[in-house]
């Protein structure tokens, strides 16, 4: 089952069990004996199961309510982890992996095809800080990758070794010099 049926499904279900909670909670609210006797006497002797109904239709929304807190506090405390471990790696970078993330700033581009079995590309992916986008084709040891979204407000000029202020040209022939040999003209 995918999962539009499943949110569909749910979308039904919690309008029926809203429908049982406010009619259950009607039929036990409203003075029926003011309004006619026979159906405050019908009323009166399903009062057990009306009670049920309304306490089980309560406690569906209840713990719906505890079940969305539960998993709103799990991803809160997941994406802390995880971007924990992203500011981590990225200041631990090697000087390979910094010159292979400098790429994508020097060449301006946000998808660069890299080669899967090179070590520092597959120790980004690893890390989670390079992804490979869900509609790509691996051709050659070849595949799309780009900087995860988690992980680019860590990827700043310092952290992969750039400055924001002009560059000598003995700065600029370095860092060019630097360039993993898969990503120089003519590889």
């Amino acid at each position: 089952m995918n999962k539009v049926s499943e949110n569909r499904i749910m979308n039904r279900l919690n309008g029926v069990m809203l429908w049982v909670l406010v009619l259950s909670a009607c039929l036990l609210l409203v003075p029926f004996e003011s309004i006619n006797l026979s159906l405050a006497g019908y009323i009166s002797d399903m009062h057990s199961i009306i009670w049920l109904a309304f306490i089980l239709s309560l406690s569906f929304f209840i713990s719906r309510g505890i079940l969305e807190l539960i998993g709103m506090v799990s991803r809160k405390f997941y994406t802390k982890i995880r971007n924990e471990q992203l500011f981590k790696s990225v200041t631990c970078l090697d000087f390979s992996e910094k010159a292979l993330l400098r790429e994508f700033i020097l060449q301006r581009k946000s998808v660069l095809n890299l080669p899967v079995n090179e070590p520092c590309v597959n120790q980004l992916l690893t890390s989670g800080i390079l992804t490979i986008p869900k509609d790509a084709n691996i051709t050659a040891g070849k595949a799309p990758m780009m900087i995860a979204l988690e992980a680019r407000p860590f990827i700043t000029y310092k952290a992969v070794g750039l400055t924001r202020s002009k560059m000598s040209e003995d700065q600029i022939s370095q860092l060019m010099d630097a360039r993993p040999r898969f990503a120089r003209p003519g590889y």
